[in-house]
């Protein structure tokens, strides 16, 4: 659950969850400040960057974080762990796959929940620039890329909250609405001078 919860507040890739290391100072230690809510976050080539995280993300990775205490190799720097030492990449991708398999989601893989985080917040009305810097991105063209491919969910959003505006300032204008709308943005559109 924690895992999952760090890819999805984050927008990371699973190299980036991957390296996330504690150390023997405690949770408020290395890359983890569970107190602020802000995790640090390395490249390929090893920039930080710190994102922050949600409360439900705060509270999964404390919960993990006591029963990793008390874990065969709870003593290990990296964060991630299994019965046979730090979970790799590779193994990180198949527990995913596994877990999305048994929740009866097919052909899921840990980059869907990158894109998720871009489509959420571009829905949210985020700014391209801020999510380029945000998910660790040197140029715009993923972020381009990210942008085409939910332009099409947020479109009824959008349209949503044109209407929403444009019917707020057009009902406030002297008219007569068509009497057979029955919404009040529908009747507002059709508003004549």
């Amino acid at each position: 659950m924690a895992l999952s919860c760090v890819f999805m507040a984050t927008g990371a890739r699973r190299s980036e969850v991957g390296r996330i290391r504690l150390h023997s100072g405690g949770p408020n230690r290395g890359d983890l400040n569970l107190v602020e809510g802000i995790v640090e976050l390395h490249d390929a080539n090893k920039r930080p960057r710190p994102c922050a995280l949600d409360p439900r993300t705060v509270r999964c990775l404390r919960r993990y974080i006591r029963v990793r205490a008390n874990h065969l190799n709870g003593d290990v720097p990296e964060l991630w762990t299994t019965r046979s030492g730090p979970l790799g990449l590779r193994g990180m991708g198949d527990l995913a796959a596994r877990r999305a398999d048994k929740a009866g989601i097919k052909g899921f893989h840990l980059h869907r929940l990158r894109s998720t985080f871009a489509h959420r917040w571009l829905e949210s009305g985020g700014k391209p620039g801020d999510l380029m810097r945000v998910m660790g991105l040197q140029n715009r063209m993923m972020i381009d890329a990210y942008v085409i491919r939910t332009a099409g969910a947020r479109a009824p959003a959008s349209g949503r909250a044109v209407l929403n505006i444009r019917g707020s300032v057009v009902s406030g204008r002297k008219g007569h609405s068509r009497p057979d709308q029955t919404s009040e943005t529908a009747t507002s559109l059709y508003v004549s001078d």
